[in-house]
């Protein structure tokens, strides 16, 4: 967020490299699933149950910020006159709805983000596709096939020499991005059961992090063999040394909440930040990047936790109980 915040309003040098969370969400992605679904496919689990599995648990916020996008649009361009295609917004929005990416959408939208009404959500729709690769071939069972796999990830970054896929003209980087995390993550997993809890992390974990807060705040752009430096090593690292760490009763609880409020932090804030820019410039006539960065670090939050309590996590009841009917009924 503060990433997107420093380029959206023009603040250089805001947390500089910290795109670099978006490789280790795939990381990590790749760890915890493994985690929570292995055994379940030794059990009988589907591909079709796990997509749609998937599915519940991230596309009614991606909706809901679809439509608040769309809606900020739509009235931008009746209050400020903004010449727009209302059809192409309509298949914007159609696409962002279904998760589908739209190349070539104009900029009067939000191209050339491949998902131009919530630029972000690109992520998504390469963890759906790794997502779905993943359990169609069978998953993985062992270490070294992880590797392969990486490996082959690895190759296409090094082959494309850049960390993107966000816009159409870096699309196809995206594939071999997630790919390389992903089972990078996978692999974490093999080591941390092999290893085992038979020595504490606690060090490794917050050094770890503790550089990693350096390399994001450099004031200037990585170059690309240290970003992949970083992609290969510390991000693992982190998750490897963060999953051998039990927390305190004291720390959980907060933990717990903001692990929450990740995902509707992430997914939310380019919709939210449209709204607060909008209104801001509309009311005072002129941007202000420091009462507007103010404004969001308090606003993003409070929406995250707002659609979390009201909105996600219903919605994800209902369609959970819904499925689980269907499934008794076939």
């Amino acid at each position: 967020m503060m990433f997107h915040i420093g380029r959206w309003l023009g603040v250089p040098g805001l947390a500089t490299n910290s795109y670099l969370a978006v490789d280790f969400f795939f990381c990590l992605s790749g760890f915890v699933l493994t985690l929570a679904y292995q055994r379940r496919f030794d059990s009988g689990m589907t591909t079709i149950h796990f997509m749609i599995v998937r599915l519940n648990r991230l596309m009614p916020l991606v909706v809901l910020a679809t439509l608040i996008s769309a809606i900020y649009v739509m009235l931008r361009s009746v209050v400020l006159l903004d010449s727009i295609s209302f059809s192409e917004l309509g298949i914007a929005t159609s696409l962002g709805l279904l998760g589908i990416p739209f190349l070539g959408a104009s900029e009067s939208i939000g191209g050339p983000q491949v998902f131009p009404l919530n630029g972000p959500q690109y992520t998504l729709f390469l963890e759906f596709v790794v997502n779905f690769f993943w359990v169609a071939t069978g998953g993985v069972r062992r270490l070294l096939p992880a590797l392969a796999i990486a490996a082959l990830g690895l190759s296409g970054l090094v082959w494309f020499g850049i960390l993107a896929g966000d816009i159409g003209e870096t699309f196809l980087t995206g594939f071999p991005r997630v790919l390389f995390s992903f089972y990078l993550g996978i692999c974490v997993f093999y080591v941390d059961r092999h290893v085992g809890r038979t020595w504490r992390r606690d060090t490794l974990f917050w050094a770890s992090c503790a550089v990693t807060v350096g390399i994001f705040f450099i004031p200037v752009t990585l170059p690309f063999p240290m970003q992949l430096l970083w992609v290969a090593t510390l991000s693992p690292t982190i998750v490897f040394a963060g999953a051998g760490i039990s927390l305190n009763p004291r720390v959980a609880r907060p933990a717990l909440l903001l692990g929450a409020l990740s995902y509707p932090i992430y997914i939310l804030h380019y919709p939210v930040f449209c709204w607060v820019n909008g209104i801001y410039q509309v009311v005072m006539k002129r941007p202000d990047a420091l009462i507007e960065s103010i404004l969001l670090f308090v606003a993003v939050p409070v929406a995250g936790f707002i659609a979390l309590q009201v909105f996600d996590e219903p919605v994800r009841r209902a369609l959970n109980v819904r499925f689980s009917q269907r499934r008794q009924e076939a």
